[in-house]
């Protein structure tokens, strides 16, 4: 769980050191404005609201155990939150996404795929697709700690030294 919050953090910190570091061309307007209704039919504002709760609820255990369980260890965190969701908040993200859309998608591509998500089917994609990807996540989460848990156990065989999992190890 720590290490998805650690890759999380890293992935959007390094969009946004990227997207400083490389000059911006100046996108065309008529494609920009095509990118935010992409953005808007995709209900890309709602995943990223969704994602941020989801970052924070990780984030959270993370900075409890670095702070004493006190009242001022609580005022920190609310203020941590507090500030961190103003300063990553959707219009950030969009002003940092939008050039790799225009970087990788033509203006054709970026019409056709407004047409594709206003269509009924496209709206049904936008509905299932928060549900499949957290699903998904879940999914492989859960299979990939099955096979850590399996490889350990081989490796047991191999490395002895390799402590057996007992009542506080898992």
């Amino acid at each position: 769980m720590k290490a998805r919050v650690t890759l999380a953090l890293l992935v959007l910190g390094s969009v946004a050191a990227l997207a400083q570091a490389a000059p911006q061309q100046k996108i065309d307007p008529a494609k920009e404005a095509d990118i935010r209704r992409l953005l808007e039919v995709t209900g890309a504002k709602k995943l990223t609201e969704q994602s941020m709760s989801i970052i924070m609820e990780q984030i959270k255990p993370a900075l409890q155990k670095q702070l004493p369980p006190t009242e001022r260890a609580q005022a920190i965190m609310d203020a941590f939150f507090r500030k961190f969701q103003a300063k990553f908040n959707y219009q950030a993200i969009s002003e940092e996404i939008i050039p790799v859309y225009d970087k990788y998608l033509s203006a054709e591509d970026i019409k056709g795929l407004i047409r594709f998500y206003e269509s009924p089917l496209g709206q049904r994609a936008v509905q299932a697709l928060p549900q499949i990807a957290r699903e998904s996540q879940m999914a492989g989460y859960q299979l990939g700690q099955k096979i850590a848990r399996e490889v350990l156990v081989e490796l047991r065989e191999e490395y002895p030294e390799l402590k057996q999992p007992g009542p506080g190890n898992h």
